[in-house]
């Protein structure tokens, strides 16, 4: 019986020791699913931040994108209230009457003329032999077509498209919040 006890005994250490090592491999085993999942786990949480961080990027860039229409729509409505109110005003006739001048000088008695303004502005070419045109279009100045292939343009617009690259530059200081910052309009 002794010899049995132990043959027992050693076989029970033995399966002990197979129940150890199984164990030991069970928990190696669980401990990388572990880590798996938790790289698994946190990679994916690194990706939704990341579409996180991405929208929220996205939502401000809109907001500005908005902000930024918004101050040029208000620019416009002013840029048009100021030329209304220059058109209104005695620098203006002197203004008109300058350019028109100037623009007599850029043409030969030979040249067809025609001349587009608008229709208060007729007044200054009483007597004139240029064909005048009409236009609801323009707003203060005029436009010369010469001999039906060539427009010069001494319109109002046609000013303020010279100066879109200055004007530009400084819409620019004011959305950028950085006057006199690397910005040097010319």
């Amino acid at each position: 019986m002794e010899k049995h006890s132990s043959e027992n005994k050693i076989k029970l250490r033995e399966l002990e020791k197979k129940y150890d090592e199984m164990m030991e491999e069970l928990e190696k085993k669980a401990l990388e699913e572990d880590e798996k999942y938790f790289e698994k786990m946190r990679k994916k949480g690194n990706l939704e931040g990341k579409k996180i961080i991405s929208k929220a990027k996205v939502s401000y860039q809109n907001e500005i994108l908005v902000t930024k229409s918004r101050m040029l729509d208000s620019f416009n409505e002013y840029l048009l209230e100021k030329i209304q109110e220059y058109i209104e005003s005695d620098n203006y006739d002197s203004w008109f009457l300058e350019n028109l001048e100037e623009a007599g000088g850029n043409f030969s008695e030979d040249d067809k003329l025609r001349i587009i303004m608008r229709e208060n502005d007729r007044k200054y070419l009483d007597g004139s032999e240029m064909t005048v045109e009409i236009s609801d279009e323009v707003l203060g100045g005029f436009y010369i077509i010469a001999n039906e292939k060539v427009k010069y343009d001494y319109s109002i617009e046609g000013k303020i498209m010279e100066a879109s690259d200055y004007i530009g530059c400084l819409i620019l200081k004011l959305m950028t919040n950085k006057a006199g910052e690397g910005h040097e309009c010319k």
